[in-house]
């Protein structure tokens, strides 16, 4: 947990979360998870709870409204590389062109053999900034996430 923050309540939310963690943990099929609701209810906090809980290594990276795809896809590859996902985050390349297809393809050979957490914050905001990125997530999970396949993905989103 975050110093001086204290997380009260969503027990029910987090032992859902926590259930679908323990299924990838036991078959070794990944599995995504979409959560949605309005602004400021919690959603983002709720997921970096779950993750700072889970005991397995994450990748929490939040979109930013307005960016472009560049901007996007370097802090997506930034935000990889600090995380606990990469045995050797100095071989994570800084992807300078705004291109998800290779920003999947890192992540991709980034993911451990053993079970692990990658969240996408504010997944909407990702969609309208760049008309390949939907495609592009299809394509990661169907075809990428094979050779790793014990990967949870959450998805962040808000309702309008």
């Amino acid at each position: 947990m975050r110093e001086g923050l204290v997380f009260i309540g969503r027990r029910a939310e987090l032992a859902l979360l926590g259930k679908r963690l323990e299924r990838v943990a036991a078959t070794g099929a990944g599995t995504a998870v979409a959560l949605r609701g309005r602004r400021q209810v919690g959603k983002s906090r709720l997921v970096q709870e779950f993750c700072d809980r889970a005991g397995v290594p994450y990748l929490f990276s939040a979109a930013t409204k307005g960016a472009s795809p560049v901007e996007a896809v370097a802090s997506f590859t930034r935000d990889l590389r600090e995380s606990a996902l990469p045995s050797e985050p100095d071989l994570i390349p800084q992807l300078d062109g705004g291109n998800w297809p290779d920003a999947f393809r890192v992540l991709a050979a980034s993911l451990p053999d053993t079970p692990s957490i990658v969240v996408l914050d504010e997944l909407p905001w990702l969609a309208e900034q760049d008309p390949v990125f939907d495609g592009a997530l299809q394509t990661a999970w169907d075809r990428l996430r094979r050779p790793s396949p014990s990967c949870f993905c959450c998805w962040a989103a808000t309702c309008t």
